[in-house]
């Protein structure tokens, strides 16, 4: 999928997303200069959009977080549909078409720029904000009710949008959400359209990360070990390369030598544990004649 590039629609809310992205808290994709004010979105919006066009995606944006701030019942997926009805003079779901949910997905995608813009004034991270999580919540209530015209993939979309723009330190926090949600985002349908999104978030965020935070890069891989299929290309060693030189070398144990804690060592099961790592650094030797047997052998010993 090809990224395009939409006008923010807050001049204010745009400056503070820079200045607390480019501080040195985190970074981010955003970018700002003299004359344009963009930011990297999966839904662009028209080249020309008129001011009124602009105008109603505040509108809509401004309606759905108050109705988020003030729920009034628990179908709050209901109200969010409700509210683009409103503003588009529609009388249902059914009657909405792609350029309501077009207009549907640039008000979302202002939504979670005001939400960061709000964090960013109360000094917190964006997913403690009081409202964050429900309006996540609502959103996806939304589209598991009414897809279509609503795609099952905007959810992952918008969280995409507010990982970009959330600096580092706090990108753990949208994690932690994902990892909270698994099991709405690994249902049927959900999981085929939002997979390819999240594989993107969690790679641009580990290339954000780096080495600096080995912690968190961990558990990255840990949420898409558990939300990507195992038959997924990406987790797959599709040329079956292997770093035969990852050894891991053995201490010198004798019989009647202790542990850390003081207790006899095993010598025979630490070796044979050990051993394992052999097996594991070149997989193909698996292959070799007897050698299934002595693993298997091994294995059943741990």
């Amino acid at each position: 999928i090809l990224s395009s590039r939409f006008w923010i629609l807050d001049f204010r809310l745009f400056k503070t997303c820079v200045h607390r992205i480019t501080s040195t808290k985190g970074t981010s994709h955003a970018a700002c200069d003299s004359s344009e004010l963009h930011f990297e979105s999966r839904a662009p919006m028209p080249k020309r959009a008129s001011a009124s066009y602009e105008r109603t995606v505040v509108s809509l944006r401004d309606a759905l977080l108050s109705e988020v701030s003030e729920p009034s019942s628990s179908m709050l997926g209901e109200q969010l549909v409700v509210c683009l009805c409103n503003a588009r003079g529609k009388a249902g779901a059914d009657d909405l078409d792609s350029s309501d949910v077009l207009l549907m997905t640039h008000a979302l995608h202002a939504a979670m720029m005001e939400l960061a813009r709000r964090a960013d004034e109360a000094n917190c991270s964006v997913m403690k904000m009081e409202g964050t999580e429900l309006f996540v919540d609502s959103l996806m209530d939304m589209v598991c009710q009414h897809s279509p015209p609503f795609d099952l993939s905007t959810p992952a979309a918008c969280l995409e949008v507010l990982m970009e723009i959330t600096p580092t330190m706090d990108c753990g926090e949208i994690l932690e959400f994902l990892d909270s949600r698994m099991e709405i985002f690994t249902k049927p349908g959900i999981r085929q359209k939002s997979q390819y999104t999240l594989l993107r978030t969690c790679n641009l965020l580990l290339k954000r990360l780096g080495s600096r935070d080995a912690l968190l890069c961990g558990r990255v891989l840990v949420f898409l070990a558990k939300f990507l299929p195992l038959t997924e290309r990406s987790g797959v060693n599709i040329h079956g390369s292997f770093n035969v030189n990852n050894l891991t070398p053995l201490d010198d144990v004798r019989e009647g030598d202790l542990d850390a804690e003081g207790r006899a060592v095993d010598v025979p099961f630490y070796k044979t544990f050990w051993g394992l790592q052999s097996w594991f650094a070149d997989p193909r030797s698996a292959l070799a004649p007897g050698a299934c047997d002595s693993i298997m052998e091994t294995i059943q010993t741990v």
